[in-house]
């Protein structure tokens, strides 16, 4: 809590310098209204029974007043006094006191009091705190022989375990992607906006014979041939500066030291901001289409000579005659 909502909790008589450190924890040495309890026994269990548990408990009585609460609540809401110190105090004014706390603190307010209009149980209303957390609350009104004598409040602490199921979440589909991309025919990779390549797949393993370990960052550029590597390298780091798409030529070595021409490909995956975030390359064998293409091309200056020598037969013979 901010300085100011730790003050707020030390007014009226609420001091921190009373909380002794090594006492055990301890609820409020109050006895609950009657028609809250019912008796002094059912107090006692439902003291005992708030105490033990792990969650942030908060029992208002009708007045909105605070009836019995625990030390987890107040770690839960960063409040600087044991929780028997909490007993009495308006909850109203202590919600208006907390709301600097939270993301959106007006939604927060707005909730209780329609939880408390409805008078109807709800579990699972979530509060996102602006230092990360996140909060689970569920409500119960308190009725005997239904006419409303209170509110229960439950406060669960979520953060971590959302985080866990968002690291196993994402572990799954990054598992997955892999497993897709170890399946794709190419050799394919990905890399951090700067260029730096963190991943190749099983295929581009296979295929250099390169390990992963081998080939990430600039390992790669050991199986490109020596006279072919800075024109790739150039047109790399052209195209990490401009944030566009490269399309680049080369030859790379196959395992058993053979070389073949490779088209080497790259996108850039962008953010909000059309920002490049990383990039993800394919590279695809070519090798016959640049056999092809130079058959071709030798095809064609062989014709030309041919061509040429024959006009200047003719043109020989012409002049002889």
């Amino acid at each position: 809590a901010s300085p100011q909502n730790r003050r707020n909790f030390c007014e009226g008589g609420l001091r921190r310098d009373s909380f002794r450190r090594n006492a055990p924890p301890r609820m409020a040495n109050v006895e609950l209204s009657s028609e809250i309890s019912g008796s002094r026994l059912e107090t006692e269990r439902l003291r005992a029974l708030v105490l033990g548990i792990g969650f942030g408990v908060l029992v208002e009585d009708e007045e909105r007043k605070v009836a019995l609460t625990n030390d987890a609540f107040c770690s839960i809401w960063q409040i600087p006094v044991p929780s028997a110190q909490l007993v009495g105090m308006d909850c109203a004014a202590a919600a208006d006191q907390v709301a600097p706390m939270l993301q959106n603190p007006e939604e927060f307010k707005r909730c209780i009091l329609e939880r408390l209009a409805k008078k109807s149980a709800a579990v699972g209303d979530e509060i996102f705190f602006l230092d990360g957390r996140v909060v689970e609350r569920d409500y119960i009104p308190v009725a005997i022989d239904s006419v409303s004598r209170g509110h229960l409040w439950v406060y669960r602490d979520v953060t971590q375990s959302r985080k866990h199921a968002q690291l196993e979440r994402a572990a799954a589909v990054r598992d997955e992607l892999r497993l897709a991309i170890d399946t794709i025919p190419g050799l394919v990779w990905s890399a951090r906006a700067d260029g730096f390549i963190e991943y190749f797949n099983q295929r581009w393993c296979e295929y250099t014979g390169f390990s992963l370990e081998q080939s990430c960052g600039s390992g790669w550029e050991a199986a490109i041939l020596a006279e072919d590597l800075p024109r790739l390298q150039a047109h790399f780091q052209a195209a990490i500066a401009g944030g566009s798409l490269v399309e680049a030529e080369g030859r790379l070595r196959r395992f058993d030291g053979v070389y073949r021409w490779f088209l080497f490909r790259a996108v850039p995956l962008r953010d909000d901001q059309n920002r490049p975030t990383r990039w993800y390359g394919q590279t695809i064998d070519i090798d016959d289409r640049k056999r092809s293409e130079d058959a071709l091309q030798h095809a064609q200056a062989e014709l030309a000579h041919v061509t040429r020598v024959t006009t200047l037969g003719e043109l020989a013979a012409s002049i002889a005659h």
